[in-house]
């Protein structure tokens, strides 16, 4: 079982909760998305609704949508071009170190 909870106003954070297991995700802030999914699920919601506080009941499927509305984080993309050698200013051959000129 699952349940949809959202503290009053528009810009509170969504979580959704795992009642069996207890372990919730919070989906991010009041989005159209978000009410859309709640919709298919059967809730119905007028403009006073969306400011008051949530706790609907959902079943499974609506919630694993509405997990897949979280944002998405990904780790950027690794450079694995070959840097250039550093090339120090003087030339040392063997003569040169052997003799110390």
């Amino acid at each position: 079982m699952y349940t949809v909870l959202k503290p009053r106003g528009y810009n509170a954070n969504v979580t959704v909760l795992n009642t069996d297991t207890s372990s919730s995700i919070t989906i991010g802030k009041l989005d159209p998305r978000i009410i859309a999914v709640l919709e298919t699920g059967g809730h119905k919601f007028d403009s006073d609704a969306k400011l008051a506080e949530w706790n609907l009941t959902v079943n499974k499927d609506t919630a694993e949508t509405l997990v897949k509305l979280t944002l998405q984080m990904k780790k950027p993309i690794r450079d694995q071009r070959k840097k250039p050698e550093e090339k120090i200013g003087v030339e040392v051959d063997a003569f040169n170190l052997i003799f110390g000129v």
